[in-house]
C-alpha cells in the first residue's frame, strides 16, 4: 500500500458514531424497502484513446455480458487525449439529455488509469490519466455531477487506482468501486476487477440481485484462491437517500430484430427492491 499522505489519511472515518451510521446506510441499501420500476437501462462505457493498460479486451468483454446476458443498451466512448475534459463534459451531456428519465437506470463503466489531485483548501480530488505517466487527464470529479444530477438512478463502477475517491463527489448516488480512495488496482489481468466483476453478471445472469449484494460477492472473491482471486478489496457507497434500497440489476427481456439492419429493444420493467 502506498504511503498515506495528510490529505488521503482524512479519508478514514473519525469515530465509531460515524462507522456505524456508514454501515447502516449500507445495511439498509441491501434489504427491501420500496419498489421502483425501471423502463430503460442505458450503459456508457468509458477508456481512453491513447490507453496503455490495455482494457479494451475487458471493456468489450463487459459490454458484451451487459448487452447480450442482460439485454442492457450500452455506449462506449473514448476519451480523448486533446481537450479531454471538455470532449467528456459534451459526451456526459449527451448520454444524460438521451436517456434521462425518471423510469431509467443509467449504469456509468470507466477502465484506466487513477489518481489523486491534492490540495489544501479542499479534499483531493479523483484524477483519471490516459497513460501511467506523462499522458493526458482530466480531473473526473469536476464531471461526475452531470449523472448526478440527473433524474434517473444512476451507479458509477469505477475500476481505477484510488477509485474510490470519486464517493466524495456530493450527492453520489451508488458506486462500485475497484479499490478504496488510498490503494492502487492491479492492472488488467485475470485477477482484476473488471475480469471478477465480469465473471459475477455471468453467473448471477438468470438471478435478481442489486449493486450492494453483487459488491458482496465480489468481497468473497478477495483474496480467495481461485482462478480469479481478487487482489484488490472493491468498495461499495450508497449516499442516495436511505428510504431506498440499492438499485438491482436484472436482465431485461431479449433485443429481437424486425428486420435486417434494424433493432428494436423489447423493455420490460426491472424493478428496485
Amino acid at each position: 500500500m502506498p504511503h498515506l499522505t495528510d490529505a488521503q489519511s482524512k479519508d478514514h472515518l473519525e469515530s465509531f458514531e460515524e462507522f456505524f451510521e456508514h454501515l447502516n446506510r449500507a445495511t439498509k441499501a441491501v434489504l427491501p424497502r420500496s419498489v421502483r420500476r425501471y423502463h430503460d437501462v442505458v450503459v456508457l462505457l468509458l477508456r481512453w484513446q491513447d490507453d496503455d493498460l490495455g482494457t479494451e479486451t475487458e471493456v468489450n468483454d463487459l459490454e458484451s455480458v451487459l448487452r447480450d446476458l442482460y439485454h442492457y443498451r450500452t455506449e462506449r466512448y473514448l476519451i480523448p487525449s486533446s481537450d479531454s475534459a471538455t470532449q467528456l463534459e459534451y459526451r456526459l451531456n449527451d448520454f444524460r439529455k438521451a436517456h434521462d428519465r425518471d423510469s431509467s437506470l443509467l449504469l456509468l463503466y470507466y477502465g484506466g488509469h487513477g489518481s489523486l489531485d491534492f490540495n489544501k483548501q479542499r479534499p483531493s480530488r479523483s484524477v483519471w490519466q490516459a497513460t501511467r505517466v506523462g499522458g493526458a487527464s482530466l480531473i473526473w470529479s469536476d464531471l461526475q455531477g452531470i449523472l448526478e444530477r440527473a433524474k434517473s438512478d444512476v451507479v458509477f463502477i469505477l475500476d481505477c487506482c484510488f477509485a474510490a475517491s470519486a464517493a466524495r463527489c456530493a450527492g453520489s448516488k451508488e458506486g462500485l468501486w475497484a479499490c478504496n480512495s488510498e490503494v492502487t488496482t492491479t492492472g488488467v489481468n485475470d485477477n482484476s476487477f473488471t475480469r471478477n466483476l465480469i465473471e459475477e453478471l455471468k453467473s448471477l445472469s438468470t438471478s435478481r440481485f442489486n449493486i450492494a449484494m453483487l459488491h458482496a460477492r465480489l468481497m468473497k472473491r478477495y483474496r480467495k484462491p481461485g482462478p480469479h482471486m481478487l487482489l484488490t478489496e472493491p468498495w461499495y457507497t450508497y449516499l442516495g437517500d436511505t428510504a431506498l434500497a440499492s438499485t438491482e440489476i436484472s436482465p431485461q427481456p431479449s433485443i429481437q430484430t424486425d428486420t435486417p439492419g434494424k433493432i428494436s429493444c423489447v423493455i420490460s420493467p426491472s424493478y428496485r427492491l
